[in-house]
């Protein structure tokens, strides 16, 4: 039997919408499964980044709890496990019992980020010193570890040399391309977007310097700033003050042209996203780029730096000039696509939820 770990429900992140495109595709595929939901102690990001940072660790345990008293009872059972991250508390619970037990365990799960990235949140707080140890353990009892990207697997295989290169699957991560077109509205304006988190590995204030840069050149420009984070939460929450500091000197320079957008609900934050013309990111991490697709999807044209995982996305085409190597080029694209975007959402359409998903399964010999 399959047993699904989802990620705690959040309406500003893609775990509330996770949660419900899994099951179906089991569902579809007709897959007897059971899901291990847990218990969160909050349904906002209250402290910590990507997610709240005492009730995910609450969460992810909880559903380790559940599925320990499941197993308890069928420990005669073939299992298979499918992690929604596998950067999962309490996840060394699974060969503590598969080994001890002898017991028929095949674990599966995503692999988003972590201290193996020399940019990610969990090295720069210092927390690789132990855990590069964790990952390491993930990565020796499990069957197989998805990612999003070729970009993901060169970075994950750092922590896996001597535990198997072939143990990383690249499936990309599950989006739904068709919603985000369906939801797109005919007007396009003038708009930069910055779709990411103001953290220091997504760089806002290189990213604010280039938007200076076309605002002044530009008096239609617009620079937006976008969050499904409440409007009080969005700067109050940011870890570095200079960012802070820095965004308040844009708005004050560019009254009414320079704006934090607070999106709760997901349609709304679509719809908003088909109206800009152009997608700016200056990210020193990225292994994925969920704001990238879902951008492409509304009809925007990204311009992006010429690293990490973002090469993956043009292919052969990436000579068409979308990606830059300095701010005066990041410049140079965003008047070039302003007024004239170009629409690339045929390039993210691999990333429908049902494909990926049904990729993962296959892998799992579940198809």
């Amino acid at each position: 039997m399959l047993h699904w770990f989802p990620l705690e429900e959040l309406s500003e992140r893609y775990t509330q919408d996770w949660a419900r495109w899994f099951p179906q595709v089991f569902c579809d595929q007709g897959i007897r499964f059971a899901t291990h939901d847990g218990d969160s102690l909050t349904d906002i990001i209250e402290s910590g980044e990507f997610l709240d940072i005492h009730s995910r660790p609450y969460f992810a345990m909880s559903q380790i709890m559940s599925y320990v008293e499941w197993h308890r009872i069928h420990k005669d059972a073939s299992d298979i496990l499918l992690f929604a991250d596998l950067w999962h508390h309490g996840i060394e619970s699974i060969p503590y019992m598969k080994w001890l037990g002898k017991h028929n365990i095949e674990t599966y799960g995503i692999f988003h980020a972590g201290s193996y990235d020399p940019n990610d949140f969990l090295r720069l707080a210092g927390c690789d010193s132990w855990a590069w140890y964790f990952e390491q353990m993930i990565a020796s009892f499990v069957d197989f570890m998805f990612v999003g990207t070729e970009w993901s697997k060169i970075l994950l295989e750092k922590v896996t040399p001597k535990l198997g290169y072939e143990k990383i699957k690249v499936t990309g991560l599950p989006v739904d391309i068709n919603r985000i077109k369906d939801l797109r509205l005919p007007e396009k304006k003038p708009r930069i977007v910055f779709p990411h988190r103001l953290a220091p590995e997504k760089n806002p204030i290189e990213a604010f310097l280039i938007a200076n840069a076309v605002l002044s050149n530009d008096p239609e420009a617009e620079f937006y700033v976008t969050s499904g984070k409440t409007p009080d939460k969005i700067l109050s929450s940011v870890r570095d003050d200079r960012i802070v500091k820095e965004f308040r000197v844009l708005q004050k320079e560019y009254p009414g042209r320079v704006r934090l957008e607070s999106f709760p609900v997901k349609e709304d934050y679509l719809s908003f996203l088909s109206t800009c013309s152009v997608m700016l990111s200056t990210s020193k991490q990225e292994t994925f780029g969920y704001g990238t697709i879902e951008s492409m999807a509304a009809g925007v044209t990204p311009v992006l730096p010429t690293k990490l995982c973002y090469l993956e996305l043009f292919d052969e085409d990436k000579t068409l000039g979308y990606s830059y190597d300095d701010s005066d080029e990041a410049v140079e694209l965003i008047e070039k696509y302003l007024h004239k975007p170009h629409d690339l959402s045929d390039k993210v359409e691999k990333y429908q939820y049902q494909t990926v998903i049904k990729n993962m399964l296959k892998e799992m010999g579940l198809d």
